[in-house]
């Protein structure tokens, strides 16, 4: 839990500096001081959001890139799915695709290897200590976020959540390392292996930060959604060039076919996911973009 510790750490501290930039009273990122109901309401997410981290961390050491993005579109086309299904003006095109997405993750999964060693195998004793095991978690946790944003306390919008997710992450993680004797890890590495260490950690957080609370401001845009998935698409498709990807042909057509497929689905982050759009609009203002 060392690297998630220190990813949240970064996240938290380059949240609380989006409020004094580029002044405190105009900051790019307002948030809403949490009440106890509010904590209350918000708490699922606040776990889900801390366990989908650590899982996805999990896989990501093992998997390929290209398969853990492949696998977590799942959450964009089921939510769309969830939310189409039953109305009778649903485009077939979106439909045909969502299912086509969702059918091909199947095979993208079953088809990865888990990228241990012969010793690394030998400790794979249980399911939860498979890769493919915490890929599923990490999969299910980010859509049952997605979803509980819809019904938790609407006077917080989705900058709101980020935020105080990532605090939440940082008290929970931050302790937990400590128990676990792996907080100050990093400082046993050799000098390349802790600039390498830092820089991941640094990197990682800024990207996921920025590509949240842009994703925030850019569902507004009609055409975001299509440009969404067309760069995770391209993002997995790039990682082959920089990470070993040790597939079967089959396994690469079901990749392709998901990523291609991908393009169709809206995205699941809608302009009235919390219910205040104007909200939002408050909490980034148009500078951001």
């Amino acid at each position: 839990m060392v690297f998630q510790g220190w990813v949240t750490l970064v996240g938290s501290l380059i949240l609380r500096l989006l409020a004094y930039v580029p002044s405190k009273q105009d900051p790019t990122l307002r948030v809403l001081p949490l009440d106890r109901s509010a904590f209350i309401s918000l708490l699922p997410n606040f776990f889900l959001f801390t366990i989908s981290i650590i899982a996805g961390s999990k896989a990501l050491a093992h998997l390929p890139i290209l398969t853990f993005i492949a696998v977590a579109n799942v959450v964009p086309a089921g939510i769309y799915i969830l939310d189409n299904l039953s109305l009778k003006k649903t485009s077939v095109v979106q439909l045909i695709s969502s299912i086509t997405v969702i059918g091909s993750s199947i095979p993208v999964i079953l088809a990865a290897s888990d990228d241990v060693d012969e010793e690394g195998k030998a400790e794979l004793s249980s399911l939860m200590d498979s890769p493919k095991f915490w890929l599923v978690v990490h999969v299910f946790c980010v859509y049952c976020v997605s979803l509980h944003g819809r019904i938790a306390d609407a006077r917080f919008g989705a900058a709101d959540r980020l935020f105080y997710s990532y605090i939440f992450s940082l008290v929970v993680l931050a302790p937990a390392s400590l128990y676990l004797e792996e907080a100050f890890q990093a400082l046993h590495f050799q000098p390349s292996r802790q600039i390498d260490f830092v820089l991941g950690s640094l990197i990682s957080a800024f990207v996921g930060v920025a590509q949240n609370l842009y994703a925030i401001r850019l569902k507004e845009d009609e055409e975001f959604g299509k440009l969404h998935h067309a760069s995770l698409g391209f993002a997995g498709l790039l990682s082959i060039a920089f990470f070993s990807t040790d597939l079967p042909w089959w396994g690469w057509m079901s990749c392709v076919l998901n990523l291609l497929a991908l393009v169709f689905v809206p995205t699941f982050m809608k302009k009235d996911d919390n219910l205040l759009g104007t909200q939002s609009d408050q909490q980034l203002p148009h500078h951001v973009t």
